[in-house]
């Protein structure tokens, strides 16, 4: 029986998304671009569990954790994804690199923690046993998610292309629109001030990893 931390996501409003084809091809995709990104730091791959409604994975730290969630947030805007971060004991399976055929207390305190989240409209919450600092991350990840839920569908795009392609004008080339309607995005939604805060947390949950 070891630690390990649990990722668990549940999409939001799921029996109400009328394009589940849809849905379910978008979390393909974004957890097929976490396996790669993120190979080094997976206990076990994450995949979908209960058709589109749920998934999951086991990363070896909490390091990853914000890009593994931005990144499934963001492939699936606008249909919400909540999520549950939990470092405890796996003690089924724990051998394997299937995450569905694991189980234990780190999985039964993540279920509990999405039943939590689907009452009180929050998107995220993490537990590893630290009280003080699972509050201030999590508050800290719930206002990056808060924050990209105003953004419309196009910001989002032209948001996340410009991130990945790193110019505005390599970024309007690629969504066929002018450089400047990128450069409007980037200040409309405070990217600049948005992206310093995810830069912080992400020195944060680094730091947290060397504490658990």
């Amino acid at each position: 029986m070891e630690k390990a931390f649990v990722v668990l996501g549940d999409v939001v409003g799921s029996r109400e998304v009328a394009d589940r084809e849809s849905l379910q091809l978008s979390l393909q995709n974004s957890i097929e671009k976490i396996n790669k990104r993120h190979a080094n730091d997976i206990r076990a791959d994450f995949s979908l569990l209960k058709g589109v409604d749920e998934l999951g994975g086991v990363l070896t730290g909490v390091s990853p954790l914000y890009e593994v969630i931005k990144t499934i947030y963001r492939g699936t805007f606008p249909t919400g994804v909540r999520f549950a971060g939990v470092y405890d004991r796996v003690d089924v399976g724990s051998e394997q690199n299937d995450v569905a055929e694991m189980d234990g207390p780190a999985f039964h305190l993540a279920d509990g923690l999405l039943s939590d989240l689907d009452a009180d409209g929050r998107l995220f919450s993490l537990y590893t046993g630290d009280d003080l600092l699972d509050v201030l991350i999590g508050n800290y990840v719930n206002l990056c998610l808060m924050q990209m839920n105003e953004w419309t569908r196009r910001e989002m795009e032209i948001v996340d292309t410009y991130e990945r392609v790193g110019t505005q004008n390599e970024a309007a080339g690629e969504l066929d629109v002018s450089q400047q309607r990128v450069s409007n995005v980037i200040g409309e939604t405070n990217w600049k001030q948005f992206h310093r805060m995810e830069s912080d947390l992400n020195d944060a949950l680094a730091t947290y990893d060397e504490l658990l």
